[in-house]
């Protein structure tokens, strides 16, 4: 299965991003990797973690 990965800025703070992972975890479980500041996912989950990436109000972009 095809993955994609956003970025999440740098500029962002390290507590904010934290959480973001954490809930990223918590709610997509095993199908989400997040590595240092990206979070990766299958394809067919893109639209949800855009969705919950738009909401968290981080900065990020997706990668090439």
């Amino acid at each position: 299965m095809k993955k994609v990965k956003y970025i999440i800025d740098q500029k962002e703070s390290e507590f904010n991003k934290k959480q973001l992972f954490e809930n990223v975890t918590k709610t997509f479980g095993n199908k989400a990797s997040v590595q240092g500041g990206y979070i990766e996912v299958e394809k067919n989950d893109e639209n949800k973690i855009v969705e919950f990436l738009t909401h968290s109000g981080l900065k990020y972009k997706k990668a090439a």
